[in-house]
């Protein structure tokens, strides 16, 4: 199987999550369609076997579950799906693991019948509801983490580049103090509603670059570049 690939050139990338640098991404397989593809793209070290630290970080990517509760549930789960104690699962051992992936993964079936992740609310048409729908955990804000997943997600038409993703990011360092108003390190739901808040301010930065959240169409690269003075410039628009 092909992994699409996208290099980041000369520029240092790191993951909005957990501050890793990396040079590149790649296309995770689907793990219902091509399992053990999708277990081979987690092996990144190529042991042959999933440890636990590769299981929490892809399920913590791929699932809506609070990290703590996730780290307890894989401890709690993890002698079920290790069967044969080698601290380790294993391709035979991977269908437990993803009934798990697929109990706590929020998804709806397509007209094949086959089942997909719920697509995100348009953050124009529903403030409310894109809110809900990145806030992973359930905790009633959103961090770093998930706002940054929020932005490229919403920010995307096509395939969206490295350099777009280090863009992205950067800018949500930069502003992150303006809309973080009661300074908890996350944007609570109503610091994210409240007027001229983020919800208010990425709404403004999609409409002065006419720019809308659209199903992405194939390779197509995405026009804009966002930097943190245009976000907090269009704070009062609209």
């Amino acid at each position: 199987m092909e992994m699409e690939v996208e290099e980041g050139g000369d520029a240092e990338l790191t993951c909005p999550m957990c501050r890793v640098p990396f040079a590149s991404i790649a296309r995770m397989p689907n793990h219902l369609e091509d399992p053990y593809s999708w277990f081979r793209f987690v092996d990144s070290d190529n042991t042959g076997f999933l440890s636990f630290n590769n299981v929490r970080d892809v399920v913590n990517a791929m699932c809506m579950i609070d990290q703590r509760q996730l780290v307890k549930l894989l401890k709690e789960n993890w002698s079920t799906w290790d069967r044969t104690q080698s601290n380790g699962i294993t391709p035979q051992e991977l269908p437990a693991l993803l009934q798990f992936v697929l109990a706590h993964s929020p998804r709806r079936r397509d007209a094949q019948g086959r089942t997909q992740r719920q697509t995100a609310p348009s953050i124009v048409e529903n403030k409310e509801a894109w809110f809900d729908y990145w806030d992973e955990d359930r905790s009633g804000a959103l961090d770093r983490g998930e706002t940054a997943r929020a932005l490229v997600k919403t920010f995307e038409k096509g395939t969206i580049s490295p350099q777009q993703i280090r863009e992205i990011q950067s800018t949500l360092e930069n502003v992150w103090a303006v809309f973080d108003v009661n300074r908890s390190n996350t944007i609570t739901r109503a610091e994210f509603l409240m007027s001229d808040g983020l919800a208010d301010s990425i709404i403004a930065f999609l409409q002065s670059q006419s720019l809308r959240p659209q199903p992405r169409p194939a390779r197509q690269a995405a026009p804009f570049a966002i930097h943190s003075r245009d976000l907090v410039a269009n704070r009062n628009l609209g």
